[in-house]
């Protein structure tokens, strides 16, 4: 098991996403029964809005699918909330032009 890496995909993911989208993320994956792999992965995904969002997620997935099999969904999840617990709330910010098109 390569511990050292999941949880360098955790810490990307803390600098990545927003403090309210780990919690979130951690809640989906806690939530998991015993569906496949794939499925798992797509309902992981929808939790990340926006391209660098579903990026590190994708990569947490990946290294924990490759490199902690047996690393169960509750654990991973745990993991998450811990690392999103420690440092300031996070928001993303969007910006949107409503305005006249010039």
């Amino acid at each position: 098991m390569d511990w050292a890496t999941l949880a360098g995909a955790i810490a990307t993911l803390r600098a990545t996403l927003p403090a309210g989208l780990m919690r979130r993320l951690a809640e989906e994956i806690s939530a998991w029964g015993e569906e496949d792999w794939g499925l798992r992965r797509l309902h992981a995904l929808r939790v990340a809005p926006a391209p660098a969002y579903r990026h590190s997620v994708e990569r947490l997935l990946a290294i924990w699918h490759a490199d902690c099999p047996s690393l169960s969904p509750q654990a991973v999840s745990f993991g998450l909330l811990c690392a999103g617990a420690g440092g300031a709330e996070r928001e993303a910010v969007e910006l949107v032009w409503t305005g006249v098109d010039v």
